[in-house]
């Protein structure tokens, strides 16, 4: 299965209960690439600091974690895991530059290492998004 994917935004709606990460991150980027994904008729994965990689269907509860770079090793093996289990055979990852943010390092780091892991295809694509 070829997947786009994306990281999770800081900013979250604060439901309590579990909502469906599409819902749970509120983000332009995140939209933007729910609309290509939807346009390509492939399934929109988000890459989250807590969780790892999910459906964006998938419910989660709200919750405030950025991923950093010392917790990026433990982080791969469970994002390996997912894409194993997903059948996820190829990823395409959206994401801003580093210099637009560099909070996003860990992020790209974590889903490189995690798709050569899983032995499964990767490319990472810059892109503004007006967020």
């Amino acid at each position: 299965m070829k997947i786009l994917c994306t990281y999770c935004s800081a900013e979250k709606q604060t439901a309590v209960g579990n909502v469906p990460a599409i819902s749970r991150y509120i983000s332009k980027r995140i939209d933007w690439v729910a609309d290509k994904a939807d346009k390509q008729n492939k399934p929109l994965f988000i890459l989250s600091g807590k969780y790892g990689i999910i459906p964006a269907t998938h419910s989660i509860p709200y919750y405030d974690h950025l991923l950093i770079q010392e917790e990026v090793s433990a982080h791969v093996q469970t994002v390996a895991s997912q894409i194993r289990e997903y059948g996820v055979t190829h990823i395409t990852f959206y994401t801003r530059s580093l210099q637009q943010d560099s909070n996003v390092a860990a992020y790209i780091n974590c889903i490189t290492q995690a798709a050569k892991l899983a032995k499964v295809g990767l490319v990472v694509e810059e892109a503004a998004f007006g967020d």
